[in-house]
């Protein structure tokens, strides 16, 4: 009887661990699926079911640590590959049961892109009523990751006049003075905005290229 109580628990164990090798690890993108961004931290949440834990180590076998929502920040910005990979250790009863490699694409930011007012592109037609107060915001086209940017200032060229530096995200009263003795047909430039968001600690250094705007009556 004594050969069995040693046998009998360890076909269970064995048992069990095999059952378990055939789960894959599971992996939850906050952001678009399968890619890596450059520019940013991109969140993620790796796990493998039946297992009870796993650890996610990078190419250099340096451990990986998860946040306080228990996703992984994982930073592509200071790399040139276009590929990066991760590796996932399972664990069941303390032991490592198997190693998963995982194979991600790494891509650049689709370039930022400025909207006035509710307008965007490069060439508009605003009226002065849509131009009172107009707010300057950063966007970046079909980019699902949910975070928000900042413009600090800007500069703008009125007609004729020389350009000047605006401080802050909105068309101001000294700047809409100026564009109310702007004639029908004349034309704004809005350059050189500066632009961050601090809550993602996403930082780019992209232009967001020259904007023309022209004054028109009414639409």
């Amino acid at each position: 009887m004594r050969k069995f109580k040693v046998i009998i628990p360890f076909l269970f164990i064995s048992s069990s661990i095999f059952c378990q090798d055939n789960s894959e690890p599971i992996v939850e993108f906050t952001n678009s699926p399968k890619v890596l961004y450059r520019g940013i931290l991109n969140k993620v949440k790796i796990y493998v079911p039946k297992m009870d834990s796993s650890q996610v180590f990078n190419a250099n076998n340096e451990l990986l640590l998860k946040d306080e929502m228990e996703l992984y920040n994982i930073n592509c910005t200071t790399s040139r590959a276009q590929t990066k990979k991760l590796i996932v250790k399972s664990y069941s009863n303390g032991i490592n049961i198997k190693s998963d490699t995982l194979n991600f694409d790494i891509k650049d930011i689709p370039r930022p892109r400025l909207r006035i007012g509710g307008d965007s592109g490069f060439n508009l037609k605003m009226t002065l009523e849509e131009l009172k107060d107009a707010k300057l915001e950063v966007y970046i086209p079909k980019f699902k990751y949910d975070f928000s940017v900042n413009v600090s200032r800007y500069r703008i060229k009125i007609g004729n006049e020389k350009d000047i530096l605006v401080e802050g995200d909105s068309i101001s009263k000294e700047v809409y003075s100026k564009i109310k003795k702007l004639d029908i047909g004349e034309e704004i430039l809005i350059f050189g905005v500066g632009y961050s968001s601090q809550d993602s600690k996403w930082r780019c250094g992209k232009s967001l290229g020259n904007t023309y705007i022209e004054l028109m009556n009414k639409r």
